[in-house]
């Protein structure tokens, strides 16, 4: 999931959460098998892999649109957390929310 967030801002942000099987794959075929979900959320390893899909995404959308930093989520988004309707689409506003320090720290860096 990729939250993008800007609105009267200088620059667009994002949120980014990580598929836990597919990361927990991914962790195992690049030296972090053993690693919990934060720890490989928080890996250099991980945020250079992101950095590489938020470059192409930025290949394809107007300057204005890119996104110029991100920050990664150390949880899984999930229904029991609010962050997901039980037909699993996003609650925006509720993870923009959830992750307000984060935001708030991209625009501070």
């Amino acid at each position: 999931e990729l939250v993008a967030y800007g609105e009267g801002k200088p620059y667009c942000v994002a949120l980014v959460g990580l598929d836990s099987e597919s990361i927990t794959e991914w962790a195992g075929r690049n030296g972090l098998g053993d690693a919990s979900f934060e720890e490989i959320a928080r890996h250099e390893k991980t945020r250079e892999l992101i950095s590489g899909y938020i470059d192409e995404l930025n290949l394809q959308l107007n300057r204005w649109e890119q996104v110029k930093k991100f920050s990664i989520i150390d949880r899984e988004l999930s229904v029991e957390a609010g962050d997901l309707t039980p037909s699993m689409k996003l609650r925006r506003k509720v993870v923009v929310d959830s992750f307000a320090t984060d935001l708030t720290r991209l625009y501070e860096e």
